[in-house]
């Protein structure tokens, strides 16, 4: 079965406006694709205010995730940046993963993920913003 992730960002704090347009998405895509799963999502840097209590009551009665996102800008030229997220509410059968844990399948071959690895299988402007970070944290 597909799953089908509407999604509505916004900046500062959670407000009505952003919450209904995020389940009328989420209502749409359903009758547009009955034979999917879907999951409302509300992405924003503040979900604590107002509407703090419905966003965490919503999952108990249908399929919705709320993010919250905070970003730290470091003041250098390239304008680096850090992002944590919380997830706020989700479904208690939605199992959100980061997708960077390791493999528990016992016929996988381990694969050490040192700079080099990093170095060969990423792109340069990569490393160069991890170096960046590395040295603000030094």
């Amino acid at each position: 079965m597909d799953t089908y992730y509407e999604i509505e960002v916004m900046l500062g704090e959670c407000d009505a406006d952003h919450g209904f347009r995020t389940l009328d998405y989420w209502a749409r895509e359903r009758l547009l694709r009955p034979n999917s799963r879907h999951v409302a999502v509300l992405v924003a840097e503040d979900l604590s205010g107002r509407y703090k209590t419905i966003i965490e009551t919503l999952p108990q009665f249908l399929p919705f995730i709320g993010i919250e996102i905070h970003v730290l800008k470091l003041p250098v030229q390239d304008g680096v940046a850090t992002i944590q997220m919380n997830i706020v509410a989700q479904p208690d059968d939605l199992i959100i993963t980061t997708g960077d844990e390791p493999d528990t399948d016992s016929t996988s071959e381990s694969v050490l993920r040192d700079r080099a690895w990093w170095e060969s299988n990423s792109n340069p402007v990569f490393i160069a913003t991890i170096d960046k970070i590395v040295g603000f944290c030094s």
